[in-house]
């Protein structure tokens, strides 16, 4: 009987563990994604602000 209660409290550790490397997983996957993101806005602004320079060194009407 007291194997089967040890086993019961195990589940419950095993569960909590589970639950902490799944969160610790996608924590990392999004912030991963959102540096991705950021990086990618970055460069293009900094294109469209290159674009909208090299446009105005001609007389180019908008």
């Amino acid at each position: 009987m007291s194997g089967n209660k040890d086993h019961h409290q195990n589940d419950g550790f095993l569960f909590l563990y589970t639950c902490f490397l799944v969160t610790f997983i996608s924590d990392l996957v999004f912030k991963v994604l959102l540096f991705g993101a950021e990086k990618a806005r970055v460069d293009i602004n900094r294109r469209q602000r290159e674009g909208i320079d090299s446009a105005k060194q001609y007389p180019v009407i908008f």
